[in-house]
């Protein structure tokens, strides 16, 4: 303490020789404001230019990925920072024993950089934790990012608090005992914020929804995949390549489609009918008979239907039939139905129902424009004429 008081006094001896009275009280104030600047900024460069080429080395000869991630993020360097500061702090009484006033409001200053860096430091933790534990787009991944974005919000309340306490000299338990009396407006200004952590951890406890996931939501008219889901909305990437911002709760509040199971299991279904005038059904006579049973599929249940009266919409119902099971793209081991719907003004609806061997959208509509067209076009042979507007 002799050799700071003594360093002190030296500077203060210099300055009184050029400097007397208010103006060299001024004067010594900003130089040894100075001084402690430059104290800070020397012990932070110094600290980093011996532990940081040291912190490098030990994390690239490691085989984590954890401590690159931490490393990237800049959380040994918010260390460093706060340990900078934290020396700083206690060099001031000594720098600035002959002024109690300026000591303190220092002392205050030095305390609300503290804090920020506190705040930044776990920050970058934070975002280093929620890249760490989500290197995969999994349903982890939402509770993860949920929960760190939910602490960075009570640590951005509490840094707040904590500068109010130490800036006006509040005693930082009775500003938050005081918070019971504004609860009501708390709930209301974090409203969404409180809706979004319920449903991050309701999304990612029941695995409704990930990053990544085809979706689609009938009500709000969108599709598409997602790309984010964080704390209060979730973004999806449509089709036409806009993006779309929705609520976070949205996604459990409202009927959500998640195709990602067909695509997992590369198998997309084949659901559509075609309508057909009844005026044109009509009985197989011989000539009819003998003209389809030169059709390869339905030789043998011609044959097997010998003596039975047939129909041209059953036959061609049976023949549709034969058609898919026959196809390569379509899943043999799903479930292969060609069924008739209720009559209608519009006719008979024909549904077919079956699986394609792939979820790849382009193949997939590919190989059901092919059935359609092949199944259109054959209709005429069977004398069946389609409904070609179905509108009111």
């Amino acid at each position: 303490m002799i050799f700071k008081n003594s360093f002190v006094d030296s500077i203060s001896a210099y300055l009184s020789m050029y400097l007397d009275g208010s103006l060299l009280k001024f004067v010594e104030a900003i130089v040894l404001t100075l001084i402690l600047c430059l104290l800070f900024f020397a012990i932070n460069f110094i600290i980093k230019l011996f532990l940081m080429p040291i912190i490098k080395r030990i994390v690239a000869s490691t085989k984590f990925s954890w401590d690159n991630i931490l490393y990237q993020n800049g959380v040994f360097v918010s260390i460093i920072s706060i340990l900078s500061v934290s020396v700083i702090s206690r060099a001031t009484p000594y720098l600035f024993y002959k002024s109690t006033f300026l000591s303190q409001h220092i002392g205050k200053g030095l305390s609300i950089v503290t804090f920020v860096l506190l705040i930044n430091f776990f920050y970058r933790l934070m975002d280093s934790l929620q890249e760490i534990s989500t290197d995969q787009n999994n349903y982890q991944t939402i509770a993860v990012r949920t929960f760190t974005q939910m602490i960075k919000i009570v640590l951005a309340i509490l840094g707040f608090f904590l500068v109010s306490s130490v800036l006006f000299d509040f005693n930082l338990q009775t500003i938050l005992a005081s918070l019971g009396a504004f609860t009501a407006m708390v709930l209301l200004v974090f409203k969404d914020v409180i809706l979004g952590f319920v449903s991050g951890i309701q999304i990612a406890s029941s695995k409704l929804v990930k990053v990544g996931d085809w979706i689609e939501l009938p009500k709000q008219g969108i599709e598409g995949t997602v790309q984010e889901i964080n704390l209060v909305s979730a973004k999806i990437l449509n089709f036409d390549k806009t993006i779309t911002s929705v609520p976070t709760y949205d996604l459990i509040s409202t009927p959500v489609t998640n195709y990602q199971a067909m695509k997992d299991i590369n198998r997309r279904r084949i659901k559509k009918a075609l309508y057909f005038n009844i005026k044109s059904f009509y009985f197989l006579d011989p000539e009819s008979r003998e003209f389809l049973s030169k059709k390869p599929l339905l030789q043998g249940y011609l044959e097997h239907k010998k003596q039975a009266e047939l129909t041209n919409i059953g036959v061609f119902r049976k023949y549709v039939e034969l058609y898919l099971k026959s196809n390569k793209h379509i899943d043999q081991n799903e479930v292969i139905m060609v069924r008739q719907l209720n009559v209608g003004p519009h006719g008979l609806p024909l549904e077919i129902y079956c699986f394609t061997q792939t979820s790849d959208w382009l193949v997939y509509e590919q190989i059901q424009s092919d059935i359609f067209d092949h199944i259109l076009t054959l209709s005429k042979d069977f004398k069946l004429e389609p409904i070609q507007n179905i509108s009111q």
